[in-house]
């Protein structure tokens, strides 16, 4: 029961020190991992935060009413898909973790292709697929492998899969902004998408023939999909960190029943402990950059009540249920809020931005951070004005203007991230990934010529840097790579 000296006000008390109903964020805690085995990574007041506006398009009072409403299994069926929208990352872009989808590409899929001769069929899942940007990359990747084999005998099925039924919407469509393709080679662009008018790209309808995608609980996957699928290849990455430990051990169990003999599943990095997969069944075979798991040829020597003895409540693969340690200095949160966005964990990385920001509030760093973090989550408008704060502390800082420009060109407001792209390179001259964007955002207005002088001169700067060096502001992106696409982008334009 809420304490009676506080206002209702949707579960929030109005004291000075902004008390939150710990009681009801930790019931709604037990309720989403029973049910989806998900755990809130997000502070107890930023949760309340996300749900607001639930409560007012429901005409509800406060959470007590909206607690009640999920917890209906007949009433609260259809505000479970707006819950999960709210608190799920939904987070992808194609060719996400080029290390390890070079594992799939040159080792791992090439190797079940050669099992049973050329009528082996092959059946991949991406497992919580987002809007779907990874289960495509593994159509590139797989077309990309069968057009140079004269095989064209094999019955290909990839799967993709998300417990959020806006992003399987989203992945049924295969349409997608240029902030998808943040990694992708331009000759993939080029061959695998049709470009649209309003400046998105769609994918080759040929490229999609094999698709299926599906609203699916993971907990569930045993019961709903193992009369249709068994599956070789099974990509469930950077999903266990959300999950509680309970959750881990019967998802990792269907999976298993799920795969093949001699089958793979590819994790994040570091999400599931070595020793806790050998002592699953899975056999471990590590590569330069990643390591995967394999199920054995032989099922006999795996009994699936040996999951669950491997998981301790210590053992969960998530720090804390709610996040909401602070670092002890700036330096120390923009170091693990930047490792955070190279590994992929962009809602992780919020949460710390955020968290930090509560101390460090005019920390022009941790601000830029958290922009670039909600822009590679597809929270642009946020991601905007967080931009805008980090120039309001810092007007001579290159980078918010640099990333600025870019979320504002995905609008197409062309002219105002061309100037924020101009003031970045005042700023900064040697802001090379600026000038190239520049050149880009003049390309789309037509202006070839000076499109062409602009790459010429990123171009003339990563000349004169070693080829095997980064550049930009996550140091993320190699100079031969810019190299060759600039020279590309040089010629094509002439």
């Amino acid at each position: 029961m809420n304490d009676p000296s506080t206002i209702r006000n949707g579960g929030v008390s109005n004291h000075s020190d902004n008390v939150v109903d710990t009681e009801w964020c930790n019931r709604l805690h037990g309720l989403l991992e029973q049910k989806t085995g998900l755990v809130l990574t997000q502070s107890r007041a930023m949760v309340f935060h996300m749900l607001q506006d639930r409560l007012k398009a429901l005409g509800l009072l406060d959470f007590e009413d909206y607690f009640t409403l999920l917890s209906d299994p007949v009433g609260g069926k259809n505000e479970w898909p707006n819950l999960l929208s709210r608190l799920t990352v939904n987070e992808s872009y194609f060719f996400r973790d080029l290390d390890q989808l070079s594992v799939v590409e040159n080792h791992l899929i090439p190797e079940l292709l050669s099992q049973n001769g050329k009528d082996r069929d092959l059946t991949l899942w991406s497992a919580g697929c987002a809007s779907g940007e990874e289960t495509y990359t593994l159509a590139i990747i797989l077309n990309n492998l069968l057009s140079e084999s004269a095989d064209f005998e094999r019955r290909i099925r990839i799967l993709g899969t998300d417990i959020d039924a806006n992003c399987i919407k989203q992945a049924r469509q295969g349409c997608y902004r240029s902030w998808s393709f943040r990694h992708l080679p331009r000759n993939i662009l080029a061959t695998c998408f049709h470009k649209g008018e309003d400046e998105t790209y769609r994918i080759d309808p040929n490229l999609a023939a094999n698709i299926q995608f599906m609203e699916l609980n993971l907990l569930e996957a045993g019961d709903i999909l193992a009369w249709k699928f068994r599956f070789d290849l099974v990509l469930c990455r950077n999903v266990f960190i959300y999950l509680s430990p309970r959750a881990v051990q019967r998802i990792l169990a269907e999976i298993y029943t799920l795969m093949m003999p001699g089958g793979y599943l590819v994790t994040g990095h570091g999400e599931i402990d070595r020793q806790l997969m050998e002592k699953s069944g899975y056999v471990v075979r590590t590569f330069p950059h990643t390591q995967v798991y394999q199920k054995p040829a032989s099922e006999g020597c795996y009994s699936l009540g040996t999951v669950s003895k491997t998981f301790s409540k210590s053992g969960s693969p998530v720090a804390a249920r709610f996040v909401g340690e602070h670092p002890v200095t700036p330096e120390e949160a923009c170091e693990r809020m930047r490792q955070l966005i190279l590994d992929g964990h962009n809602a992780l990385a919020q949460v710390q931005g955020e968290s930090a920001l509560s101390i460090y509030a005019n920390n022009v760093h941790i601000l830029t951070l958290l922009a670039w973090a909600l822009a590679n989550l597809g929270k642009l408008a946020q991601a905007e004005e967080t931009c805008r704060a980090a120039i309001r502390v810092d007007p001579m800082a290159s980078v918010p203007h640099f990333l600025l420009g870019q979320i504002v060109s995905e609008s197409q407001r062309f002219s105002d991230a061309m100037q924020h792209f101009q003031t970045s390179i005042y700023l900064n001259p040697g802001e090379i990934l600026a000038i190239i964007e520049l050149g880009n955002t003049l390309a789309r207005l037509g202006r070839r010529q000076e499109a062409r002088r602009e790459w010429q001169a990123a171009l003339d700067h990563l000349l004169r840097k070693p080829a095997n060096h980064f550049v930009g502001p996550l140091e993320r992106w190699p100079v031969k790579t810019l190299i060759d696409d600039l020279t590309c982008m040089i010629h094509e334009n002439c």
